[in-house]
């Protein structure tokens, strides 16, 4: 049976003052964290000069939502858990997204649609998508696109990191990391990978081993090699790097994948120090099995009073058939309840090995 539901209610019975709650509250948001980080960017003028160093195809006389303003709305959805470009549909009349954008929360002024995300996402225009099928540009083309915007943003990282320090750093240390992953469909350059057992992206990432700090964010295909792009990567970050600080002291580390002749000779002749993690292969087995057995031996007799024992062995001309001269090996030997673990890095750091893994190398 329908009833007739009041916009208020009015309590009589609270003393003399008459009290009434009203359900009509306005617009409420929430997630105002991010109101925050909103003022510092502006401050710090991020999105902004991002936006201006990003191209444009959309023909401006047609223009509703201009660059910074499309890039901070997006920027913002995914800061808040919408990384879909669809959920702008309803996001783009939020009072909470529209103040973050600079747009009054009157009702009038919607942000861009879900469909004017994308586009601009995939670098894509209207007038191209009304094209005749075979009159439109090739998929290679917007790749192109897509690609050089992700350089622009590349190529500000550095940039942005350098403008925020506060006194210039004597040493940096650069990680490099690739990094699995998962997807979930049909997403394109999404691939099998074996060794993860998984349908990923593998990204490649790097930041300021003391921050934290992005220096560079690239999105590969699943299947690539963990290499693919590294030595690219960081060449244009040291560039800009020493460019700023031309006395600065640059390291690099990363995992096994990274372990590639390319890298190391890159790393040398730009004068970096590196640690990267190495595979296991029967001649540094052999190098260091005398080594082990002592491990070994000494934990069946002390185990009781240390749980856990490392040893650190290195190999000064250690020479693969790739490699165009011998270089440094450091091997980490441990045992513990869960039994043997050897692990090597090869690296042209000097100090003690311990050192090393510790304050440069792998844990």
């Amino acid at each position: 049976m329908p009833t007739d539901c009041s916009g208020q209610l009015t309590f009589w019975d609270l003393g003399r003052q008459e009290v009434t709650l009203d359900f009509h509250g306005g617009q409420i948001v929430t997630e105002t964290g991010l109101l925050p980080i909103r003022l510092l960017d502006k401050q710090l003028g991020v999105l902004a000069e991002i936006a201006d160093r990003l191209a444009d195809p959309r023909s401006l006389k047609l223009v509703t939502h201009t660059r910074e303003a499309i890039l901070t709305q997006e920027v913002y959805q995914i800061l808040a858990g919408y990384p879909d470009g669809n959920d702008a549909q309803v996001l783009r009349e939020d009072p909470l997204f529209q103040t973050i954008v600079g747009v009054p929360p009157d009702g009038e002024h919607d942000l861009a649609s879900g469909s004017t995300l994308n586009r601009f996402h995939q670098a894509y225009t209207r007038r191209q998508a009304e094209l005749p099928l075979e009159e439109r540009p090739a998929q290679r083309e917007v790749n192109a696109a897509m690609t050089q915007r992700l350089r622009v943003l590349n190529d500000y990282l550095p940039e942005l990191f350098i403008r925020t320090r506060r006194t210039p750093p004597t040493t940096i240390t650069l990680d490099i990391d690739p990094t699995d992953d998962p997807t979930h469909g049909q997403q394109v350059l999404s691939f099998f990978h074996g060794y993860f057992d998984q349908h990923q992206y593998f990204p490649l990432l790097v930041f300021d081993g003391a921050t934290g700090f992005p220096l560079a964010a690239w999105l590969r295909p699943g299947t690539v090699h963990a290499s693919c792009g590294a030595v690219e990567t960081l060449r244009s970050i040291v560039r800009a790097l020493k460019a700023a600080w031309p006395d600065v002291i640059i390291q690099v580390r990363g995992d096994t994948g990274l372990a590639i002749p390319g890298l190391y000779e890159f790393c040398e002749e730009e004068g970096l120090k590196y640690a990267l993690g190495f595979a296991t292969n029967e001649v540094l087995k052999k190098r260091v099995a005398q080594a082990i057995i002592d491990v070994e031996t000494y934990y069946r007799y002390y185990r009781h009073r240390e749980p856990e024992v490392q040893r650190f062995e290195v190999i000064e001309d250690y020479q693969a058939e790739s490699w165009s001269r011998p270089r440094r090996i450091v091997a980490k030997i441990e045992i513990n309840r869960h039994g043997l673990n050897c692990r090597f890095v090869v690296t042209n750091l000097p100090g003690q090995p311990g050192e090393i893994y510790s304050s440069h190398g792998q844990e």
